[in-house]
């Protein structure tokens, strides 16, 4: 990115629509992962939590992971 543009913004009260933008094409879970880890205290933490939380006060443990809220694909 030798060459930043400043993004512009255009408001047309006229149009429901709108135009979102997004950094990167890869998809990620809230907490930023790309893919769900069992082994992971983040991940074990999250599935336990339901996603409201990548840390918990208590320890997590590999069989507190249910597989991943967002669908992330697990790492093999």
């Amino acid at each position: 990115m030798s060459a930043y543009e400043k993004p512009m913004i255009h408001v047309v009260p006229e149009q429901a629509e709108g135009i979102f933008m997004a950094s990167g094409d890869k998809t990620v879970c809230r907490f930023g992962r790309t893919e769900a880890n069992p082994g992971a205290d983040t991940c074990q933490a999250c599935s336990k939590s339901g996603g409201t939380a990548s840390k918990l006060a208590e320890s997590t443990f590999r069989s507190d992971y249910n597989g991943c809220p967002d669908n992330m694909p697990e790492k093999q």
